[in-house]
């Protein structure tokens, strides 16, 4: 190496062997039909058009959702007091409900 840095000698600096969490491979070829793949997918690239993405391109939005100071899809899927209930059930109708304490301990 002569001390230049490029993408080239970031890459060879990486470690060898490291974990990489594939999830659109998961998305993919999951058993869900396709608009759940593809918004699933939307999910993991944060490109879901929230409140929060559409103040950013300064397009019409909706106010707060639960006096939430920015609506985006984690507080939608996961924080909202109405999504955390709806887990809460899901999970109860297949005797899981212990698991959406642990969807609590992931915010």
């Amino acid at each position: 190496m002569d001390g230049s840095y490029s993408a080239k000698s970031a890459y060879a600096g990486l470690p060898q062997g490291t974990f990489s969490f594939r999830s659109w491979v998961r998305i993919w070829k999951s058993w869900a039909p396709g608009k759940c793949q593809f918004f699933m997918w939307l999910v993991v690239r944060d490109r879901c058009w929230m409140a929060d993405r559409l103040v950013k391109w300064g397009l019409p939005h909706p106010s707060r959702c639960c006096n939430q100071k920015e609506e985006n899809i984690n507080h939608l899927l996961l924080s909202c007091v109405f999504a955390r209930e709806f887990w809460f059930n899901i999970l109860r109708r297949v005797r899981l409900q212990h698991l959406s304490l642990a969807l609590g301990n992931i915010l």
